[in-house]
């Protein structure tokens, strides 16, 4: 209890050399999360752009390189999903029909895609002009069409001004055009910038019906996931619910696919793994540097107090009880640097998202790396130290 009572006092007795120390661990500390935060959140920006919604989803495809057929995905198995399993945010459906459009003189052979659900984290959020189809309208179809950014430059509906909507022919049923798709400005985006966009029920009931499809089959099921969640494990989750909607046995082939061929997520994971592994290497090797500052300016305080030592080892203590009050006070300042350095930190990243509209986001696997990591390497650095000096025979440190 003397030692601890023995370091408070010593930490106060130097406070401001002391505060200086924690002061040059956090800001160390605290340029060095900064930047991992920017480029955390730089990676998490460009993800958005590349992949979109795809980032964190599972995209659920029938199987078509077994032979055996268990059918296509059903509006039903992703009402299923939505309920039974957890961590599910939005569920959407899409169909797709290789169609022939008209407008006044010009024709074109495009596709249409008819959507059940949120389709805007697909298609994109922002509308060049007019208003979207009703997301979850399946009953009743409305003969309503919402163009991608490209077939409507084609068209010459990019920049309609006229009073009454135009209309279009879709494989000669008419279809009101009530909205235009901002351009694109991600590569999912860009799938659907030649496209017509309508309901699914439309789809299926007045523009096409799939020979191989049910009416309430669909050909692709995406499935967003909150950001929490482990898409490896859904995956797995969600191939137990399909194998038992279906009637498909665990010793055969999955009949149904979870990724999509145009956005692979192998590709996505690694793209994580490389850029983790970056912020973890940058993380430690920069910690190293910020810690020679704080070992510098420790250093040179134990020099100072070769005498307060002497004296110390004078009154009768041991070798042990320097060091544990030395180590226990270098723990106690390289803890608090490190606080200090966090709050920098979160203060950092908050003016520059709001202020300067950087894009930032904390990583907090490497943070919390990087605080223990400093802490650690400022004991080991300082230990040394600290040791040779509490070792001295009186004589040296007196001399």
């Amino acid at each position: 209890m003397s030692n601890l009572l023995l370091v408070f006092w010593s930490v106060k007795q130097r406070f401001r050399k002391y505060f200086l120390a924690a002061i040059t661990l956090g800001l160390g500390v605290a340029s060095i999360a900064s930047g991992l935060s920017i480029i955390e959140g730089y990676q998490i920006e460009i993800e958005k752009i590349t992949f979109g919604a795809y980032s964190r989803s599972l995209i659920l495809k029938e199987n078509k390189s077994i032979h055996d057929l268990y059918g296509a995905p059903r509006v039903l198995d992703g009402k299923r999903i939505e309920v039974e399993i957890k961590g599910v945010e939005s569920v959407i459906y899409r169909r797709e029909a290789d169609i022939e459009v008209k407008y006044e003189r010009s024709t074109r052979l495009t596709k249409a895609v008819g959507f059940l659900g949120p389709y805007q984290i697909e298609t994109g959020t922002k509308l060049l002009w007019g208003k979207r189809i009703l997301e979850n309208k399946q009953s009743t179809p409305s003969r309503e069409c919402t163009l991608g950014f490209r077939l409507a430059v084609k068209l010459g509906l990019h920049n309609w001004e006229r009073q009454f909507l135009p209309s279009i022919l879709i494989n000669n049923v008419r279809c009101k055009v009530i909205g235009v798709f901002a351009e694109p400005k991600s590569r999912i985006e860009e799938y659907y910038g030649f496209s017509v966009i309508t309901s699914l029920d439309f789809l299926t009931k007045h523009i096409e019906n799939k020979s191989h499809l049910n009416i309430n089959e669909v050909d692709q099921i995406t499935i967003v996931f909150s950001p929490s969640q482990s898409l490896k494990k859904k995956e797995i989750e969600t191939d137990k619910l399909m194998r038992k909607n279906h009637g498909i046995p665990q010793s055969h082939n999955s009949g149904f696919t979870y990724s999509d061929e145009n956005f692979p997520l192998q590709i996505l994971k690694r793209q994580r793994r490389l850029v983790a592994s970056i912020l973890l290497f940058l993380g430690i090797f920069t910690t190293i540097v910020s810690v020679i500052g704080f070992a510098v300016i420790w250093v040179n305080m134990i020099a100072e107090r070769k005498f307060e030592i002497a004296t110390q080892f004078a009154v009768g203590a041991s070798v042990r009880d320097i060091l544990f009050q030395l180590i226990v006070e270098v723990f106690i300042i390289s803890i608090a640097g490190v606080v200090m350095g966090l709050i920098f930190t979160v203060s950092l990243i908050g003016l520059l998202s709001s202020y300067l509209d950087i894009p930032t986001s904390i990583p907090l696997l490497q943070t919390v790396l990087l605080a223990f990591a400093a802490i650690v390497i400022s004991i080991l650095v300082v230990v040394r130290s600290i040791s040779a000096t509490a070792s001295m025979p009186l004589a040296y440190i007196v001399s």
